[in-house]
């Protein structure tokens, strides 16, 4: 089968090398002049399996009430005359109930298991270099309030068979000494062993370097408009006028890796996305002082050495 993917950040080009192995032939679009230069450029650096929790849970509607008028939310959600948002509200907020929380979390954990084995499976395989650490997930709490609330989550978790423990403040302090200035701020917090840190950019763009090896074409600077129809199938991508350097790929299926296009892509064929584009707020930094920075990662990631920076987000 001809599959053009549509995207090249790290769920397009994982995409693109898994089609390969399977015997697809894979064209890779992106409107970029290389792998990773939107998204997956400066992520938050967590292979966080122990927190695959969804955003939809029952705390989640009265935080995005209060975080709607604020410029700096961590999460921006921005209502507009749009039906499909609304829809799309609505299907979130019935997430939100109590009873889809432990579902919505087994579900969650099931596929987060998956995806860490088969991220360890190639990190074996092909040897790919990203600033990996396994050094754990510390998360920390300064409201008593919501560390009070974490703990249905993690207790879910535990249930799942997920090693997430509750620590208190000067067990933060031992896991992390980097957050010992701040102890009179932190309540407690949890730690997850098991999970990993990584920067997602080194590994896309050494994925995408095995892809074209394996045979997989890449198309960049390419913007995609629409998908064309023929006979009920979608064939190809069409491409912007003028001409661009490359005629639409002719393929069997389209594979769009690019959430927050996705749903104009579709939409024309009325093919139904639940993906909607929401705003957050990661941050890396350069490091004044590596020696009072973490070791560990917290919820605010640390640097993954040799990289002289710090990643950031905030719930």
């Amino acid at each position: 089968m001809k599959v053009a993917v549509l995207g090249s950040g790290i769920i397009g080009i994982s995409s693109a090398w898994w089609l390969s192995q399977a015997g697809h032939d894979v064209v890779v679009i992106d409107r970029c002049t290389g792998p990773a230069q939107e998204t997956s450029l400066a992520n938050g650096a967590q292979i966080s399996v122990s927190y695959a929790e969804p955003w939809a849970n029952p705390q989640a509607p009265l935080k995005l009430l209060k975080w709607m008028f604020q410029d700096n939310a961590p999460l921006l959600f921005r209502p507009q005359l749009d039906w499909r948002q609304w829809m799309w509200g609505l299907a979130f907020l019935r997430e939100c109930l109590p009873g889809r929380l432990a579902p919505n979390i087994r579900a969650m954990v099931r596929m987060a298991e998956y995806s860490r084995a088969t991220l360890r499976g190639m990190r074996a395989e092909l040897g790919i270099e990203y600033d990996h650490l396994e050094r754990g997930i510390l998360n920390f709490y300064r409201d008593q309030h919501e560390f009070e609330n974490s703990q249905r989550a993690a207790g879910l978790m535990r249930d799942f068979g997920v090693e997430r423990r509750v620590v208190s403040t000067d067990e933060v302090i031992a896991i992390e000494p980097a957050l010992a200035p701040h102890r009179n701020t932190i309540v407690g917090g949890d730690y997850t062993p098991e999970d990993e840190s990584g920067d997602v950019h080194l590994f896309t763009v050494a994925l995408a370097e095995r892809c074209a090896r394996a045979g997989v074409e890449f198309r960049y600077s390419t913007r995609v408009t629409r998908l064309i129809t023929q006979a009920g199938a979608v064939p190809r991508p069409a491409l912007p006028a003028p001409a661009p350097r490359y005629p639409p790929p002719p393929a069997d299926a389209p594979a769009p890796a690019t959430p927050s296009s996705r749903p104009a892509l579709l939409r024309p064929h009325r093919t139904p996305s639940t993906l909607h584009p929401a705003h957050r707020s990661p941050l890396t930094s350069h490091r004044r002082s590596p020696a009072r920075h973490p070791t560990s990662t917290p919820p605010h990631p640390p640097h993954t050495p040799p990289a002289p920076r710090t990643a950031a987000t905030r719930a």
